[in-house]
C-alpha cells in the first residue's frame, strides 16, 4: 500500500488479463533502494582502493647515560630519508661542555650521533634540549640512565 498524489491510500492491483510489467509502480521503491545499496557499496570499495593521504611520522631515539661524576654520553638516532637525515641535534645547557667532536655513523635507516660531555651538576640538574623538531613529523623517545 502507498499514498497517492492526493494523499489517499492506493493499492497496486494488476488486472488479470494484462501481464505484469517488468517494473511496476509497486516494487519501484525496492529497485531504488537496491540501486542506493549498489552505489554506496561501490563508493566504499573505491574509498578503500585509493591510497591514504596521511603524514608520515618517524621515530628518533635519544639516550643519555651518566659515566661518572658530571660526565655523560648522549646517543641520538635520527631517521633518514634516502641519504638525508632530519636536522635534529642535541642542545647542551650552558653548564655543560663537549669532549671533542661528535662521532657520527650510519646504522640501517638512521644517522647515529654520539656525543660525550661533562656538566657542572653541583647546583641543579642540567636541562637538555632538542633542536629541529618543529619542521617535520618526528617523535623522539628519550631514555636517561
Amino acid at each position: 500500500m502507498s499514498l497517492g498524489a492526493g494523499g489517499e491510500s492506493t493499492r497496486c492491483i494488476r488486472p488479470a488479463m494484462h501481464p505484469a510489467p517488468r517494473r511496476s509502480r509497486c516494487n519501484a521503491g525496492f529497485h531504488h533502494g537496491l540501486l542506493a545499496v549498489r552505489v554506496l557499496t561501490a563508493m566504499a570499495l573505491w574509498s578503500f582502493a585509493s591510497p591514504a593521504h596521511g603524514h608520515e611520522t618517524r621515530m628518533a631515539f635519544l639516550e643519555v647515560r651518566a659515566l661518572g661524576s658530571g660526565d655523560f654520553v648522549s646517543v641520538l638516532k635520527i631517521p633518514m630519508t634516502g641519504a638525508t637525515a632530519w636536522p635534529i641535534e642535541v642542545r647542551l645547557p650552558a653548564t655543560c661542555a663537549p669532549h671533542g667532536p661528535d662521532r657520527r655513523f650510519r646504522q640501517s635507516d638512521s644517522l647515529v650521533v654520539e656525543q660525550r660531555f661533562s656538566c657542572d651538576v653541583t647546583d641543579t640538574a642540567p636541562v637538555m634540549g632538542l633542536a629541529g623538531l618543529a619542521g617535520g613529523f618526528v617523535d623522539v623517545l628519550v631514555r636517561i640512565e
